[in-house]
């Protein structure tokens, strides 16, 4: 045979290579994760990171490890990955081959530590070089399987073995850890994904249609990682965005499930009664003061949407839980929370406001996890605006990626009404935009705004608002400020007049006015199918505690302990500007999602500042008397409450 003609281009030669690539990618992944094998005519197939109910990653760790300590030693690991530790990271004093001490354990595969002379001593697994499977028990082969990740270094050879037991139940442990030899561990889990699926129960091989299915697969994989490849290399694309017709894959559960429910309701005839929009409440109470609005189904994937919550829970509506894990970051580890919110600095003698975590009543909250957050703002900005409450909102969600982020490849600092925390490696930022009405207002000024006649200029947000353009993601607050008595100030004409027409109105027709202002501005400047815009409601405060069965003239000072009673709505919290919101919203079109915090933040009297602040002003003999005089119970201790906020910004911005 003779070879000749023109040897192909580059082009021509990548493409050539891909499916070899793709088919190389795919075997050496789903290999290291996958067990699969033929006994007594049936075909047992273990896929640990097949997503499965109520585990959309199957083995892995939402929390981004596993954790069990036993007989002195602690044993971080993960299964299928690596670990992150979005909370709770090791401490080491030998850490070299895995991250070093700052980062010890971080994409390494398990971390081990003893107790050497009272101080932490870690031996790594580091990139496990290796990972088998075999059966617990050969004889029952439902019984689960035991993966070994093995290390076969220049010093230790290490491995670590782990059962994992078939448990349709859901997770137990891991909570045994046993040393097999000088550096191999053993331990056991129950888990979903330990359980085998019968894939095949005869027949001699796959048949014309699992022929087919695995050509299809296939040349979907070509296309998939071609078209990634070309986006990331040609176009320049980062991120999640490289994969290609992303808005199309990302819509089609949604379209199918809307083609299936046409279908049947063609079949059923006309539904009496049936709304084309879907009921929005913000609930004070369990039976009554509900406001509600319309919001139009929307078709679409939403911008930055990776999932969606489970349909019938309301994720505003829950409990508090104690979790020992919290906080998800630690006080002294975040050097860019303000003084007046760092109560453990400033002398609190308690931590338990920082144990406690929302759990939804019909679903759970997905783990904030930092690392999509990082990439998700790759090349973007973030912002935040309103007035201390969002700017502590802000901060908390920098203390929540700081711990991710390199040393001297972060920056914060402060531009006229802007605080921006800048992500070098990322070309992103984080910011926070001083407007406490979102209106122009002589109460503007980022530091010198204390003025007792505060006053608003009627239709002004583009005072403002031109400096928000070009924001991807952007998070509206507006209500303490307002809250001055029933009526309030609104300017008619400019600032600039020399004789200004200030007319008196209700508060409640001010802020409509605000509300109004600012959905029009949405409208006008924010594209929905690139920009996700949140408003969150207001923030309580806990100025009278006989309203929760304490004592007249006190306020949250020294309050440790949650109020437990479900419908409690302090009179702080004008029920009247909730139906504002919930009447202005529901005519409207504009796409807002609102971050409903305030009936379960109603509860925490627990998490203020109080009088564990810096005090911007010399306190007086009598202040110090008495300290329910100045405790403040409108802001709030970080790392604390406001992280809550934003787990739950996080959950609609990816999974709404």
């Amino acid at each position: 045979m003779t070879i000749g003609g023109n040897f192909p281009n580059r082009p021509q030669l990548i493409l050539l290579l891909l499916p070899l690539i793709f088919a190389t990618i795919v075997s050496s992944v789903y290999a290291t994760c996958q067990l699969s094998f033929e006994q007594n005519n049936k075909l047992y197939n273990y896929s640990l990171t097949n997503p499965i109910r109520n585990f959309p990653h199957g083995i892995l760790s939402e929390d981004g490890f596993y954790k069990v300590a036993a007989n002195g030693t602690v044993l971080w690991f993960q299964l299928c990955d690596a670990m992150i530790f979005n909370h709770d990271p090791p401490t080491c004093i030998e850490c070299g081959d895995c991250g070093g001490i700052s980062r010890c354990g971080m994409g390494c595969s398990a971390l081990v530590a003893n107790t050497v002379g009272g101080y932490p001593v870690c031996t790594t697994l580091g990139y496990s070089s290796s990972t088998s499977f075999e059966l617990i028990d050969k004889k029952d082969p439902l019984k689960g399987i035991t993966a070994k990740l093995s290390n076969r270094g220049p010093k230790l050879n290490c491995s670590l073995a782990v059962s994992i037991v078939c448990d349709t139940n859901g997770v137990q442990g891991p909570q045994t850890l046993e040393l097999v030899g000088t550096c191999d561990y053993a331990t056991q889990i129950h888990h979903p994904s330990g359980c085998a699926v019968i894939i095949s129960s005869h027949g001699d091989g796959m048949g014309w249609f699992g022929t087919m299915l695995i050509i299809i697969l296939f040349f979907f994989g070509v296309y998939f990682l071609g078209g990634a490849v070309y986006r990331y290399y040609s176009l320049g694309i980062r991120g999640i965005d490289i994969i290609p017709n992303l808005e199309f894959w990302a819509s089609l559960p949604h379209t199918l499930q809307s083609s299936f429910t046409s279908l049947v309701r063609r079949f059923r005839g006309p539904s009496h009664g049936h709304r084309s929009t879907e009921e929005f409440s913000c609930i004070y109470s369990q039976q009554q003061n509900s406001i509600s609005r319309n919001i139009k189904k929307n078709k679409q994937k939403l911008p930055f949407a990776i999932g969606e919550t489970k349909e019938g829970c309301d994720v505003f509506n829950g409990r508090w839980v104690w979790d020992e894990k919290r906080p998800l970051y630690e006080e002294s580890a975040c050097p860019y929370i303000q003084p007046q919110l760092t109560c453990q600095e400033h002398g609190r003698p308690d931590k338990d406001y920082q144990h406690w975590r929302w759990q939804p009543h019909d679903c759970s909250l997905p783990s904030f996890n930092a690392t999509l957050m990082l990439e998700t703002l790759r090349g973007k900005k973030m912002l935040f605006v309103g007035d201390s409450l969002n700017r502590g909102q802000f901060v908390s969600m920098v203390c929540l990626v700081h711990r991710l982020i390199p040393e001297n490849a972060e920056s914060m600092e402060t531009v006229g009404n802007f605080d921006i925390f800048t992500i070098k490696d990322y070309n992103a930022t984080i910011e926070f935009y001083w407007a406490p009405f979102l209106l122009e207002s002589n109460s503007d000024h980022p530091e010198k705004h204390r003025i007792q006649e505060r006053v608003v200029r009627k239709g002004s947000i583009n005072a403002h608002g031109k400096y928000w353009k070009g924001a991807d993601i952007i998070v509206l607050n507006t209500y303490l400020w307002w809250m001055r008595g029933p009526n309030f100030n609104i300017l008619q004409g400019s600032f600039d007049d020399e004789v200004k027409d200030i007319v008196e109105v209700s508060t409640e027709k001010a802020y409509r006015m605000a509300m109004k202002s600012m959905l029009r501005w949405i409208k006008k400047n924010m594209d929905p199918k690139k920009t996700r815009v949140f408003f969150t409601s207001m923030s309580p405060s806990h100025e009278k505690s006989v309203e929760w069965g304490g004592e007249p003239n006190k306020n949250c000072y020294n309050e440790t302990k949650m109020i437990e009673d479900s419908n409690y709505w302090g009179s702080e919290s004008r029920k009247s500007i909730m139906q504002v919101i919930g009447k202005t919203f529901s005519e409207s079109k504009v796409p807002i999602s609102f971050l409903n915090i305030t009936q379960l933040s109603s509860y925490r009297k627990d998490a203020h500042t109080m009088i564990y602040k810096k005090q911007w002003t010399k306190l007086t003999p009598q202040q110090l008397a008495n300290p329910f005089s100045y405790a403040d119970c409108v802001h709030w201790c970080l790392p604390g409450l406001q992280d809550t906020w934003n787990e739950l910004l996080f959950t609609k911005l990816f999974y709404p």
